[in-house]
């Protein structure tokens, strides 16, 4: 119930509504104090030209808590080559994860998964790495903005299954895929990328909190386990390999066309 003007409040109720001012303001949460916490806790911009090896950053593309990624462009004698080159802060656990990341990259080569160009460890504490722009969408707004039929939804849901098998051959966890993780470039060619998380398989990280996005994590990696399965309450019920998955959609694509015809 709402207090009227005239009432006054108690003390505990003043402070509490002072603190609720303070945090969330009238007129927009972005004006409070708690996302300014967060704002103050991200990595700050680096302006238009800064150098981090023989990169010269453009604009940004993109921004979070750890890291900011730009487009950057390397000029050797008369080639000139474009990458998205993302800076993390200077901690030592998100160096570490950098470090990680470019190690994990620089072991995958498939044309559904963007190529590392270049990185290093920077002076000031921040590390980095260049990687193959993507210019393209998210995967689930270039279907509906497409209006692809059945049948180009599982094409290209096999091609997604294919890079992940590939990262799978390889040992390796991705850990967070999700629609902004796969981008559609102007070929139509879906590209997974983002690999800040991923992990070696059988080893667990030495946290007991484990980075991931919940809504697309499985009861398993939500639990702190290996992620071995897709995301069936029941382990029982779910494909034990990537490659299993794949094979039933070919199957259901295969049917599809047929009705088709």
């Amino acid at each position: 119930m709402q207090r009227s003007p005239e009432t006054p409040a108690t003390p505990r109720i003043a402070a509490v509504e002072e603190r609720l001012n303070r945090e969330f303001p009238a007129g927009g949460a972005l004006d409070g104090r708690l996302f300014s916490r967060l704002i103050d806790d991200a990595p700050e911009d680096l302006p238009a030209g800064t150098e981090i090896g023989r990169w010269h950053l453009g604009r940004r593309l993109g921004r979070g808590g750890s890291s900011t990624v730009y487009l950057a462009e390397r000029v050797d004698g008369h080639h000139r080559l474009q990458a998205a080159l993302k800076i993390v802060r200077a901690k030592c656990a998100l160096v570490e994860q950098c470090r990680r990341e470019r190690e994990i990259l620089a072991s995958l080569d498939h044309p559904a998964i963007v190529d590392l160009i270049d990185g290093d460890d920077i002076d000031d504490g921040r590390a980095w790495l260049a990687m193959e722009p993507v210019f393209g969408e998210r995967i689930d707004d270039h279907v509906r903005a497409s209006r692809l039929a059945f049948g180009d939804r599982l094409a290209m849901f096999e091609e997604v299954c294919d890079a992940v098998s590939h990262v799978h051959e390889r040992k390796l966890i991705h850990c967070d895929i999700k629609p902004s993780n796969l981008l559609v470039d102007r070929t139509g060619r879906p590209r997974l990328l983002d690999f800040g998380i991923a992990m070696k398989e059988g080893i667990r990280p030495r946290d007991r909190y484990l980075a991931m996005t919940p809504i697309y994590a499985s009861p398993e990696q939500r639990a702190g386990d290996i992620v071995r399965r897709a995301t069936a309450h029941d382990p029982a019920h779910r494909f034990a390999t990537v490659a299993e998955l794949r094979a039933s959609v070919a199957e259901l694509r295969s049917g599809t066309n047929r009705a088709d015809d």
